[in-house]
């Protein structure tokens, strides 16, 4: 892909399996051996946290978002869908998350989710028990959203729901580093909820055989199908709203610094804007002047009319102040769902059905 390094394109392309050459061959090799190591250091922390042991409980809810996985699933895209459900029940969320790559915490997600909703607070540090606490004490929140969650076991949750994205669900079959596994696939009992995400964007058959396997390892849980709905287009340079199905027929450059281009990119041809070129950076990549100007350079080679790029790195793309010769972009995306929002809505409604303020709450009955 271009714009990703040499041994990055490598590494991706042999865990994939569209390398089968002698190189790809050592380093799938020498990977699965890193690979045996992390499996009995993840199997040992997760039986340590069986059984309860070493989860702190907090006063409030707790919704975990997280993923078993590295690379975009759509966790923070969720997060905001059930931020707003939060406030439309007339409770009161906060987000909790790592922060994780930003300058004081103000991560591209951090930056994305207080520009779609500046009324929610978000607290982040790698300590999330320490980080609730500031959290609790600052913003007296109804219910916490913990995000990247499902791995952070040190903090008990009421609802445990876990994004797996429809165009590499179980991460080439191996756990990290020869694979993309941030944990087994049998973790997945621990999940109330599972949320398909890109649903849209694989066939039918192959969306069934996923949902089967999801049932099979699950269990309890329940799966619910999204995707990732354009609602928006944002015009970069000038900082305004445009419509989104005004782009289409323009030939484009695509770019971004994200853990899923492939999903970005499908998105984009399903809005029938035809793409002539592409970049891709490693997720949560900084931009530099020399990055825009080598990206702008091959994008008017190619014939683009137009650059676009995701909402998260449009957010860090205002901060530079490049001066942009091509019109460009962000398409900005919002969950929606093909099949079982009926669950989520029911599995949230049940969690906070006992917060004062809450529809199911006693004192909220009329």
């Amino acid at each position: 892909m271009q714009g990703l390094s040499g041994a990055r394109a490598l590494y991706l392309d042999a865990i994939g399996g569209k390398r089968a050459d002698g190189a790809a061959r050592a380093l799938t090799f020498s990977l699965g051996l890193l690979s045996r190591i992390y499996g009995l250091s993840i199997r040992r922390r997760n039986r340590s946290f069986d059984g309860g042991r070493g989860v702190a409980s907090l006063e409030v809810p707790v919704l975990s978002i997280g993923n078993i996985t590295v690379g975009g699933t759509g966790k923070t895209v969720l997060v905001e869908d059930l931020a707003r459900r939060l406030l439309r029940l007339g409770l009161r969320p906060l987000i909790l998350s790592r922060g994780y790559k930003g300058d004081s915490g103000a991560n591209d997600e951090f930056q994305l989710l207080a520009e779609n909703l500046p009324d929610v607070p978000h607290v982040t540090g790698k300590d999330r028990l320490a980080a609730a606490g500031e959290g609790l004490s600052r913003h007296r929140p109804d219910v916490i959203i913990l995000d990247d969650g499902f791995s952070h076991r040190s903090l008990a949750r009421d609802l445990d729901i876990v994004t797996i994205d429809a165009l590499c669900p179980f991460g080439y079959g191996h756990l990290l580093p020869r694979g993309l596994l941030r944990e087994p696939p049998a973790s997945l009992a621990r999940a109330d909820l599972i949320v398909l995400t890109r649903s849209d964007l694989i066939g039918s058959q192959e969306c069934r055989s996923i949902e089967t396997e999801l049932a099979r390892l699950s269990g309890k849980a329940g799966v619910v199908k999204a995707f990732h709905n354009p609602w928006r287009a944002v015009d970069v340079a000038r900082n305004r709203v445009v419509d989104h199905l005004s782009l289409s027929g323009k030939t484009s450059y695509v770019f971004c610094a994200i853990g899923n281009p492939l999903g970005f990119k499908l998105t984009v041809e399903k809005l029938s804007i035809p793409i002539v070129g592409q970049s891709y950076f490693i997720d949560h990549h900084r931009y530099t002047v020399g990055d825009l100007r080598a990206i702008e350079k091959a994008a008017r080679a190619g014939g683009a009319e137009c650059l676009l790029v995701t909402q998260k790195d449009r957010v860090k793309l205002t901060r530079i102040g490049y001066n942009w010769r091509l019109p460009i972009y962000s398409i900005d995306v919002r969950m929606a769902y093909l099949s079982g929002e009926e669950i989520l809505e029911e599995r949230i409604a049940r969690v906070v059905e006992h917060v004062e303020g809450s529809p199911g709450h006693p004192a909220s009955s009329p």
